[in-house]
């Protein structure tokens, strides 16, 4: 790369450093992440047409959708899960497009893997080559810099002595010189800058990783033809058979024996003296358990096995998979119960709609076993599934709908109360909801929603920075200035 594309790189790579320490004075997010996600997008996209003179790859353009909307609902609601998740999972596919963007001419027919090993390298880029922006930036030869380092162990010492004489000289220049060099330094401001710099470096080499243009490596002939002999070489799955034909006969006696246990509702619950917490609990680490270990032997057989043909191997293996989904429902239903005993809270919410998209996941595995599709479809299928749900799950308002659930289950007499202290804890987000209750009957409900609200505005400071305001934040603001 030229010299005066390396400066380009670091001034580029300096600014985001900048940009960083502007929009984010506090560890709060808000406005400040979509702004800087969004300028991180715009500023690739014109890094690489700059290089290339053309943007090629438009279909890696789709990791820029669920990009923008975890951005995008980071600034909208204050949910600790939409805060904590999205954001990660804004950087994991940043790291994606930006992977697959930098790739010449890759149209998508050709992506074999979408998580490639070159995407390890790429990364591991990014930190090794920090230093690689600076290499070649200053032409100094050897005869200079030798001449530069004896003026400075000249010029250090007459510095102090003239720096002393002008002091004792003059009071103000001696209190100048003290504030100069006063050792009271502020912590934060410290920080700051040291976080500057460590960014400013990151994204140097996040840059400079990105506009290098190889990505794969060549690919030796004798290896793809060794391959090829490796794939045409005839098997004896009586093994995989085996074992797949046993666990499946044991996950059949097992729900055999445990159907009515799983499907039996409050009786089986009381009929047997277990808590609905344990009987949650139970369901989903088991549930969890099974769904792991399902895709570990699937994919060992899978790689056992790589014909396309729908034999015996890959009918068991459906059949597996399905019996696992029975357990995947089971725990659906355990957590039904337990939401129908007892309303709905956060952890709930979320341990609800993981069992379902382990549901979804496994269903889809099934799918592409009986279409006899390749292994490499379920992975893209997979990351798809992954990215739409969790946009789904960013994308609402979850302390909202949990509020209004709990509401509703008040309002309608299921409840006889509601448990406030729970809503207490939550963002405003929920102001929606928790209107609902300034006018109960009860003094004791009115008097919380007072409380929620005092709370909340001690919670959500008015006065600071717009960096840190959410959209939910602004309207409850708005509101109560009426």
């Amino acid at each position: 790369m030229s010299r005066k594309f390396k400066i380009s790189i670091l001034i580029i790579a300096l600014l985001f450093a900048a940009l960083y320490d502007l929009l984010f004075p506090s560890p709060i997010l808000g406005l400040n992440f979509s702004v800087f996600v969004f300028v991180i997008l715009v500023a690739a996209i014109l890094l690489k047409f700059s290089i290339d003179k053309k943007v090629a790859n438009l279909w890696s353009f789709l990791f820029c959708i669920p990009i923008l909307w975890y951005a995008a609902f980071v600034a909208v609601y204050n949910s600790t899960f939409v805060h904590v998740v999205a954001p990660l999972a804004s950087i994991f596919l940043l790291i994606l497009f930006f992977f697959w963007f930098g790739v010449e001419d890759m149209p998508i027919k050709k992506v074999k893997r979408v998580f490639p090993l070159s995407l390890v390298t790429f990364v591991g880029r990014i930190f090794t080559k920090i230093g690689a922006p600076f290499t070649g930036i200053f032409k100094v030869n050897a005869k200079t810099s030798g001449k530069i380092i004896i003026a400075f162990i000249i010029l250090i010492p007459l510095l102090l002595i003239f720096g002393g004489l002008f002091a004792s000289a003059d009071l103000i220049f001696r209190e100048w010189m003290r504030e100069l060099f006063d050792t009271s330094i502020d912590k934060h401001n410290v920080w700051r800058v040291l976080r500057t710099i460590v960014l400013f470096l990151l994204f140097g080499g996040l840059l400079f990783a990105f506009a290098m243009k190889k990505r794969f490596p060549k690919k030796d002939s004798s290896e793809s033809l060794s391959e090829k002999k490796q794939e045409k070489e005839k098997r004896d799955f009586l093994i995989s058979n085996l074992v797949l034909g046993v666990l499946n006969l044991f996950f059949l006696v097992f729900i055999v024996i445990q159907v009515m246990f799983l499907f039996g509702g409050h009786e089986i619950i009381q009929k047997y003296d277990i808590t609905y917490a344990n009987y949650v609990h139970q369901g989903f680490y088991q549930m969890c358990a099974i769904a792991v270990l399902v895709l570990i032997i699937s994919y060992i057989m899978y790689r056992i096995n790589r014909s396309e043909k729908l034999d015996l191997i890959k009918i068991l293996n459906g059949v597996f998979i399905v019996q696992a989904l029975i357990i995947v429902a089971s725990a659906l239903k355990r957590m039904f119960l337990y939401q129908e005993a007892y309303g709905l809270t956060q952890l709930r919410f979320l341990v609800w709609h993981f069992i379902l998209y382990i549901g979804i996941i496994l269903l889809a595995l099934v799918l592409v076993i009986l279409f006899k599709k390749h292994y490499r479809l379920f992975i893209k299928a997979g990351l798809v599934i992954s990215i739409l749900y969790l946009m789904f799950m960013t994308g609402i308002n979850m302390q909202a709908k949990i509020a209004k659930v709990n509401i509703d289950r008040y309002l309608s007499g299921q409840d006889e109360e509601i448990d406030m202290i729970y809503l207490q804890r939550m963002s405003v987000d929920i102001y929606d909801q928790i209107k609902r209750l300034q006018k109960d009957d009860s003094q004791d409900v009115r008097g919380w929603y007072e409380l929620w609200i005092t709370k909340q505005k001690n919670r959500s400071d008015k006065t600071k920075a717009w960096q840190n305001h959410t959209l939910t934040e602004i309207r409850f603001w708005q509101d109560q200035s009426k």
